[in-house]
């Protein structure tokens, strides 16, 4: 069985949201559970490039890194992300843009061992993921980050 998470939000600049997406020194701020980016891949975001990171919970840490798939700047960003040993997924970001807004679009495909347990995780990466939209959302509105005008 194929599970695939899609969370939805409205924002209203798209090239700020690409900017802020493509920075992944940014993701400690609006991502939930991303504790921080601990290196970043010379050629970043060419596909294959890389960022380390470390995520969790609380005391709970766990280091791994996560992968550019692809990248169609500024609609369309393919990660494929792992805090092991059990999450693996491919996780999409596409920027939809229509008139003076953009709909980002985040799509999560659990791959590997997390494909026989994300159908009791969903509840929870959903909750994550909407968090997570509503903290980029106000980051990016109520920020004027740096070198994203």
């Amino acid at each position: 069985m194929n599970i695939t998470i899609v969370t939805e939000r409205t924002f209203a600049a798209a090239t700020v949201l690409f900017a802020v997406l493509l920075d992944p020194y940014t993701y400690p701020r609006w991502l939930v559970g991303t504790k921080n980016i601990r290196a970043l891949s010379t050629f970043w975001p060419e596909a294959g490039s890389y960022f380390k990171h470390t995520v969790g919970f609380g005391p709970f840490a766990i280091p791994d890194r996560t992968t550019v798939r692809n990248v169609e700047t500024p609609h369309h960003l393919t990660l494929f992300v792992r805090a092991r040993p059990i999450v693996e997924a491919v996780v999409q970001f596409d920027v939809t843009t229509k008139g003076s807004t953009c709909t980002l679009r985040m799509t999560e495909t659990p791959v590997g061992v997390y494909k026989v347990v994300a159908p009791i995780a969903v509840p929870l990466s959903r909750a994550r993921y909407e968090r997570s939209l509503q903290r980029l959302a106000a980051y990016i509105g109520t920020r004027d980050p740096p070198g994203y005008e």
